[in-house]
């Protein structure tokens, strides 16, 4: 299994691709290989890169390639996201796409002509690089179809579909035109052999050798989308669940529990810890292949809602629950650092996500999650091999999925001795406690309303991000046996030989998959009961 985090940079947050200084992203990445992790997901800024449609700064790619070269040099593996796009409240749209020059981002050709130019040149150039792991369409593109956005670029399911399946295929493209020629005839390629790159596994092997690392058989760069859970609660969101599911080489899930499980459960309630698996068993409900690998792509600790006492609890169960998912790729935390509080006006959830604080220095959780890393690799099974490039369609005549088999946890990592480099003056952020007098967030909550996200009443705020985003409608209890133990821990085990059916027609539509729906209820009792159960979709999966 990979495990990685989602780089947030230490020196001014995304804005360092402004002031780009390889010296300081040495320095983060450092701390990152201390953690023990194998991989870092990355955020180019897309106006930065393509500031005019007809415009794509060569420079700007320079800078991208030099992250991949300062993470080989550490034996990290890349996964590089397109369309930034959104990110932690703050939109990032090129000049182009705005104002006087506002156009549909998902329906207007000319700008998806553009947008496709540009995730081939970004591919192309990413590439010839050994380490790359994955290329990502963009950062939870489709909160820019939702009615939470103020200003919303609107699609039908039909287009949106259209348009993912266009990235896509626009990124794969570029991906093999990237490759080096001795590459594309089989070859490991020349740029394993440049001078500063550490093939030393942590795990005692090569990277040459690992089926997790280097991308020598150039068929192992995963081409995937990522959506945040509206995907999976809102029946508005035209970025549809058998989209997420069948489009691209793996299944992406962001999972973050202010989207009103902690506020509704409690921070130690077994739906809060469950909430990730619960998603990933959704995830590959949907998918046409069962064996299809499911990817944590965001994952992590919002201390507005897990106060930092049930910090520990919440990731050991978090992680344990998802080392026993059959078919899981990885895990991806979020995020590597801090957001520095002199950068003023974000949702105060991001400040302290990170496991490495503002100094450098990695946190209790840092220390926590590099643990549960060692220990999950100390067990490990049978690799799970890369993902081949592939291409899939979406199509709503897919038959319905054969069911799955479990023969055990999926593993793909060597045990790995992480290191305690930067332990020596371990100085942990302050957390934000949750706020007293907190109510949970509403049943039925509007679209477009701004939520408080730690509990208090709604205000305005900033567009959908992971902090102020409205939470899917949260159904009210229909079942009065939906009752939690607030202590009880979430158990640790999969029970793939008992099903439960899904009927989307039946239940109501996504919205009873959301936290406190109908069918969310239905699970959560079962898994507590006897593990997570394997979900089998009848009927309509489009309802």
């Amino acid at each position: 299994m990979r495990f990685g985090v989602n780089y947030t940079p230490r020196q001014g947050w995304f804005y360092h691709w402004l002031d780009f200084s390889p010296v300081e992203i040495a320095r983060d990445l450092d701390a990152i290989a201390a953690l023990g992790v194998d991989h870092i997901r990355i955020f180019p800024l897309w106006p930065l890169i393509q500031p005019h449609r007809g415009l794509i700064r060569p420079a700007a790619l320079k800078d991208v390639e030099r992250v991949l070269e300062l993470a080989d040099q550490r034996g990290l593996d890349v996964c590089v996201d397109g369309l930034q796009g959104h990110l932690s409240s703050f939109d990032f749209l090129p000049a182009w796409l705005t104002s006087w020059h506002r156009r549909d981002m998902f329906t207007d050709p000319d700008v998806i002509e553009s947008t496709a130019t540009y995730l081939t040149d970004l591919a192309t150039t990413c590439a010839a690089h050994p380490n790359l792991m994955a290329l990502t369409v963009g950062n939870e593109v489709n909160q820019f179809t939702g009615a939470a956005h103020p200003q919303p670029f609107l699609a039908t399911e039909d287009e949106a579909g259209a348009w993912a399946s266009t990235m896509i295929e626009a990124l794969r493209r570029g991906a093999e035109a990237g490759r080096p020629q001795d590459a594309r005839a089989g070859g490991a390629g020349a740029a394993d052999d440049r001078e500063g790159v550490d093939r030393t596994d942590r795990g005692g092997g090569t990277r040459d050798a690992r089926t997790h690392g280097s991308n020598a058989d150039w068929g192992g760069v995963a081409v995937v989308q990522a959506c945040y859970d509206a995907t999976w609660y809102d029946p508005a969101q035209p970025f549809t669940p058998t989209q997420a599911a069948r489009l691209g080489d793996l299944t992406v899930v962001h999972s973050w529990v202010f989207n009103g499980t902690a506020q509704r459960y409690g921070p130690d309630s077994f739906e809060t810890r469950a909430h990730a698996r619960y998603l990933v068993e959704v995830a590959r409900a949907f998918q046409a292949d069962p064996a299809r690998p499911v990817w944590v792509q965001e994952v992590g600790t919002p201390h507005t809602v897990i106060p930092t006492s049930n910090t520990e609890a919440f990731m050991e169960a978090t992680v344990n629950s998802l080392l026993d998912a059959p078919h899981l790729f990885g895990i991806t935390w979020w995020a590597s650092h801090d957001v520095s509080p002199t950068l003023a006006d974000f949702p105060p959830v991001e400040y302290t996500l990170g496991l490495i604080d503002t100094t450098g220095h990695i946190k209790p959780e840092g220390r926590l999650f590099r643990d549960l890393v060692a220990q999950a690799r100390s067990t490990a099974s049978t690799p799970l091999p890369r993902p081949t490039m592939r291409s899939t369609e979406v199509s709503d005549r897919l038959e319905a999925h054969p069911t799955p088999s479990h023969t055990g946890p999926n593993s793909v990592m060597c045990p790995t001795e992480a290191t305690d480099a930067l332990d020596a003056h371990p100085t942990a952020s302050p957390t934000l406690p949750r706020p007293a007098g907190g109510t949970p967030i509403a049943a039925g909550t509007p679209a477009g309303r701004s939520e408080d996200r730690w509990g208090g009443p709604a205000e305005a705020g900033p567009p959908a991000d992971k902090a102020a985003r409205p939470a899917p409608p949260l159904s009210p209890p229909t079942d009065p046996t939906d009752s939690t133990n607030p202590t009880e821990p979430t158990p640790e085990r999969t029970n793939q030989d008992q099903t439960i059916v899904l009927d989307l027609t039946k239940v109501g539509g996504r919205a009873a998959l959301a936290p406190g729906g109908v069918f969310w209820q239905t699970y959560m009792r079962q898994a507590r009961q006897s593990g997570h159960p394997r979900i089998l979709i009848e009927g309509d999966r489009h309802a």
